[in-house]
């Protein structure tokens, strides 16, 4: 009796197990169970070189402009599609004669320090620029100095240019500065201010600390546009990309600002990290000094880029991270021309060009000669940068195969701009030019009025075409006809190969998986990897739902 009572007791016991399952089944089923994110977290990231001033008038390397981007605003900004739109400024009209630029500006603006955003701030910010002691980027000054500035009330201010210029508008991104932090520091004492470690800014992000390589921000509780959900973003100051992966494996930082193409085999075997890549508005060129007798003829430019093996460079030296370049812009720029001329990698042709033209190799010693002359020069790029270095030994390598002898050398950049570029005493030189924002005004590259002295048309291209384009590009308003012209200007330039452009770099970033719905969109300049910032996240929350049944 004493086993068939346990027995029993088994029996009972199996069924309530059996109920219990059942029962939490058919609950769990009509449940649902979904994670949202959370607000919180510090998301900290490894970058390259101590920022110099977190001043936009004064930027002095890319880790500026990466905090910058997120403490200051400018009257405008770009959208994702490359657009100019309003970003302090509520709205602007141009004058018949687009000569006159009245910018109406937003009421509800605030400083980091809780005082108002006004006019008197933007023209404060100009005027600074203009001053004769501003020791400031050159560029900037030329962009500004012959502007006037009028203040109309506190919300509506008054640019005057001295004539029609196009690319105006994209000037006006420049971040502005507060009038009452400043107004008392000498112009020439701007780069010392200690406002340039701890800026007062209208961004969404303020500076709460910025010392021992550390610059920690978290989100400014006045910023009217979309709440952060982490908290705080960190900078830890590295002295060089494989300093912030190595951090990185110490656990020390969660994202890392850059992926040089050199380091992304080595990086990219890292499970925990997501890569991000987009192309940026920059190109690799190899510019020709067309003083130079060889250079000076259009058939050799052409063969030095029938005979350069683009692809080849971007795959083996870049490891992919490059698209060719045929011309300046990428293909999702509005000025791009899809049916600009391209010279495909063929080392035959430009063989049969350079015979043409009268180079041949007549001693057999490998080298094309003309008139006794042989067919070789220096080609310079940026000590600083090894990977222009690979580039330049890779495409010596190629022009040998051709009969053309070329000496690569680095040589520090300081030395490059001040030695050779501005004296224009080079053969050739590799640079990396980057867009500062969307306009494709060439002008202060390829116009001849700046092919001397401070100018930057370090090739000498003198063509009264180019020049009467690229004129036409900067008096223009209408963008269909901006268009056109650029177009043009792209025709000719394919054509006449005064110099030769290489690749548009790709920018990659890498950040930890526990960093949430980071996205790369559109970039002109790697700064606008924070785009998106406001909606990155690092904590979820469990939430638990009934489950609609389905009908």
């Amino acid at each position: 009796m004493v086993f068939q009572h346990i027995r029993w007791q088994v029996v009972v016991a199996i069924v309530g197990v059996v109920f219990l399952f059942l029962t939490l089944y058919t609950v769990s089923a009509s449940l649902q169970v979904t994670f949202v994110p959370e607000p919180g977290g510090t998301y900290i990231e490894g970058i390259v070189g101590t920022p110099g001033a977190i001043n936009p008038l004064l930027y002095r390397n890319q880790s500026d402009r990466d905090v910058g981007s997120l403490v200051f605003r400018g009257l405008t900004r770009i959208s994702e599609s490359g657009v100019i739109v309003p970003d302090l400024a509520r709205s602007w009209d141009i004058s018949p004669d687009d000569l006159t630029y009245t910018f109406e500006l937003r009421d509800d603006v605030r400083w980091h320090d809780g005082q108002p955003f006004t006019a008197q701030d933007v023209a404060f910010t100009v005027r600074l620029i203009q001053d004769p002691a501003f020791n400031g980027d050159p560029e900037l000054v030329g962009l500004w100095r012959d502007v006037k500035v009028e203040v109309v009330d506190d919300v509506t201010v008054r640019f005057t240019l001295p004539q029609p210029f196009a690319p105006f508008l994209s000037f006006t991104r420049l971040g502005i500065l507060p009038a009452h932090v400043l107004q008392d520091v000498p112009v020439e004492r701007l780069a010392d201010a200690p406002f340039n470690r701890k800026p007062v800014g209208t961004g969404p992000w303020q500076v709460v600390r910025n010392e021992g390589g550390e610059i920690s921000l978290v989100p400014f509780e006045g910023y009217g546009g979309q709440r952060p959900m982490l908290d705080q973003v960190s900078f830890l100051v590295y002295s060089s990309a494989k300093a912030v992966y190595r951090a990185y494996r110490r656990g020390e930082v969660l994202g890392i600002a850059s992926v040089p193409p050199d380091d992304l085999s080595e990086v990219a075997d890292v499970e925990s990290l997501n890569f991000y890549s987009a192309p940026v508005a920059s190109y690799a060129m190899i510019v020709l000094n067309l003083n130079r007798p060889a250079f000076a003829e259009k058939a050799v430019r052409q063969a030095l880029l029938y005979g350069l093996d683009r692809e080849r460079i971007i795959a083996n030296v870049l490891n992919s991270q490059g698209i060719v370049a045929n011309t300046f812009f990428l293909p999702s720029h509005w000025a791009y021309d899809p049916n600009v001329r391209v010279y495909p990698y063929d080392p035959d042709k430009a063989q049969k060009l350079l015979t043409k033209a009268g180079w041949v190799d007549q001693n057999r010693d490998g080298v094309r000669e003309k008139e006794g002359v042989p067919l070789r020069f220096v080609l310079l790029t940026n000590k600083e940068d090894p990977l222009q270095l690979e580039v330049i030994n890779e495409v010596a390598r190629q022009w040998r195969r051709i009969g053309i002898k070329v000496e690569p050398q680095a040589v520090e950049f300081s030395s490059l701009t001040q030695d050779f570029l501005r004296p224009r005493q080079f053969d050739a030189v590799l640079l990396m030019v980057t867009s500062e924002g969307p306009d494709p005004d060439l002008y202060s590259l390829w116009h001849s009025t700046q092919a001397v002295d401070e100018g930057q048309n370090w090739a000498g291209w003198k063509h009264p075409d180019a020049d009467e384009l690229l004129a036409e590009g900067r008096r223009v308003l209408d963008h269909n006809t901006r268009k056109e012209i650029y177009a043009a200007f792209q025709e000719l330039f394919s054509e006449e190969v005064p110099s030769l452009l290489l690749y548009h770099p790709v920018y990659t970033y890498a950040v930890d998986q526990q960093v949430r719905n980071v996205q790369l969109g559109p970039m002109f300049n790697p700064s606008d990897r924070f785009r998106t910032l406001p909606a990155w996240y690092m904590n979820v929350r469990r939430v638990v739902a009934t489950r609609t049944p389905s009908p």
